[in-house]
């Protein structure tokens, strides 16, 4: 987690301009759909972190270059062809070629790739000229300077090509945006979401916050450090990611050699098995009666059995192995954002979800909700 301070300039940035774009919402007096703002954030945060250069979706409150259209579709299409794939070799090559055709667009994963590649085109012709981004050179004396993941990964690839070869400094900026923006997203709209359906939970977080503010303990924005010495608050992100996992499906696995036991089945040797978070998260053997009700303090009073048991059952990023790279990326920009959200503006549910209805999400891989209606009014004048 140590390596996370040195992304703190990043996010820092994106929430300045994500506050800039609360304050004129708050403004105008209308709703605002927070699921697309915050996709709007997440998405130019991750490009931030990976390239050291937003898309310009929290500046322009526009899908930029229809990136987060081409994601959802590429979304759900993986998870028809994943269940049919013996259709993706004809439907994908199909796509590809009317794009070569220049009958459509092409798929989304060409258009992805084809921002990462300029960028890294730009990025090589920066490095041979002795040039670095902006933001990394206006660090550059501090003791934890910002460097980006391209910058990583280039010079990874520097040092030895054979090791990180061209084709993993594009595979993971591309990974970065394809799997970075959207599951931080729903995360953040679902921690929103349950803390207006439980205010005085909400109450709780704020006053936490409020607090650490007026003793001088928080800074503004706030540190990653100092975000994690705030307990509620990271029982409510841990609460939230149960209730509103951000993967829906189940997470598989590959039986090994020789089979295994579990709960009294037996499953042969290449089976494929899997645990969907959103069954095992509302599972009251596990979490308790209250499994369906948001309740952060069930992180904080449990007694180390009871804790253990919720916390080896708790898969928003996967366990073991093949837990999410991107997991604590996700933690820092949520633990960062939150703060500055509930210290400054008040939130209210607007449209049907003020009269008690539920949201809409869907389920294609990600859970992304369709919308999240809420009324935005500064908490300070500014």
């Amino acid at each position: 987690m140590s390596s996370m301070v040195t992304y703190e300039a990043f996010v820092d940035e994106c929430i300045k301009i994500f506050r800039k774009r609360l304050d004129e919402i708050s403004s105008a007096g209308q709703p605002a759909d927070m699921a697309w703002w915050f996709n709007c954030f997440a998405t130019d945060t991750v490009a931030l972190l990976s390239f050291s250069k937003r898309l310009g979706d929290l500046d322009k409150g526009e899908d930029v270059g229809e990136l987060n259209k081409s994601l959802h579709s590429n979304l759900t299409y993986a998870v028809l062809v994943g269940i049919y794939s013996e259709m993706h070799r004809l439907i994908f090559g199909s796509m590809e070629k009317l794009s070569q055709w220049g009958v459509s667009k092409g798929t989304p994963r060409g258009y992805i790739q084809g921002v990462v590649r300029q960028t890294v085109t730009e990025r090589r012709k920066m490095r041979a000229a002795g040039e670095k981004p902006d933001i990394e050179k206006a660090f550059e004396e501090e003791e934890n300077a910002p460097k980006d993941f391209a910058t990583k990964f280039l010079d990874a690839n520097e040092q030895d090509a054979s090791r990180f070869t061209d084709l993993d400094v594009m595979s993971g900026l591309s990974s970065n945006v394809i799997a970075g923006a959207d599951t931080t997203a729903a995360t953040l709209s679902g921690i929103l979401y349950w803390l207006l359906r439980y205010p005085k939970t909400l109450e709780k977080l704020r006053q936490e916050v409020d607090e650490g503010k007026a003793a001088g303990r928080l800074s503004t924005p706030i540190t990653f450090r100092q975000a994690q010495e705030l307990r509620y608050l990271q029982a409510v992100i841990q609460e939230a990611q149960r209730m509103h996992p951000a993967v829906g499906l189940p997470l598989e696995r590959v039986v090994p050699a020789g089979g295994v036991q579990l709960c009294g089945y037996y499953f042969p040797e290449g089976s494929v098995v899997g645990v969907n978070a959103w069954v095992l998260h509302y599972d009251t053997g596990v979490f308790g009666p209250d499994a369906a009700e948001f309740r952060p303090e069930r992180w904080l009073e449990s007694d180390a059995e009871t804790l253990a048991r919720m916390n080896h059952s708790h898969l928003p990023f996967g366990l073991g192995a093949r837990t999410c790279i991107g997991k604590n990326v996700s933690l820092l920009e949520m633990s960062k954002l939150l703060p500055e959200l509930v210290h400054n503006f008040n939130f209210e549910l607007a449209g049907d979800l003020r009269s008690g209805k539920e949201w809409t999400v869907k389920n294609h891989w990600f859970v992304i909700p369709k919308s999240l209606d809420v009324a935005v009014s500064r908490r300070h004048e500014a």
